[in-house]
């Protein structure tokens, strides 16, 4: 399933290295916003915000859910990421 990543992290010059190679490391990925992510995995959303957390401070924010692929609309900056979206979706269109 794809699943999408939102995030505010509130500590200024706190390193989430450590947070970006993880989500990379879930699946394969598209990164269309700046603190927005798509992760196609096999995990669930609960288990893919447990991982995550662990590279949170207390004060960041942080939405993980399933990816709509019935309805989904936006501008993004590259080509490659709406293949990506397209590929994915397509393959899931059926699957609920």
């Amino acid at each position: 399933m794809i699943y999408s990543i939102s995030y505010d992290l509130k500590n200024p010059g706190q390193n989430y290295d450590g947070l970006i190679e993880k989500i990379k490391s879930l699946g394969a990925w598209a990164h269309p916003c700046e603190s927005y992510w798509l992760v196609d995995t096999q995990l669930n959303s609960a288990a893919v915000f447990n991982i995550l957390k662990a590279f949170l401070d207390g004060n960041d924010v942080m939405i993980v859910s399933r990816f709509n692929n019935d309805d989904f609309s936006g501008k993004v900056s590259s080509d490659k990421i709406v293949q990506w979206i397209n590929e994915r979706t397509e393959r899931y269109k059926n699957i609920d």
